[in-house]
């Protein structure tokens, strides 16, 4: 874990890990719509995170 996280509670634990995937559906419906292409992007770097440990966990 790094330490600067080891002081967070569970509510900040899960906005950290849900950051990027917010950030980038922010940035995608900025431009007006979300295109196909950018939700397979999402779902596969969803899937990957799912399947790692989290740097955020023990």
């Amino acid at each position: 874990m790094i330490f600067e996280f080891k002081n967070i509670n569970q509510d900040e634990c899960i906005t950290m890990v849900m950051a990027p995937a917010l950030i980038t559906l922010l940035i995608a419906g900025a431009e007006g719509g979300i295109d196909k292409k950018e939700i397979d992007w999402g779902a596969k770097i969803a899937h990957f995170r799912a399947n790692e440990q989290s740097i955020l966990q023990n």
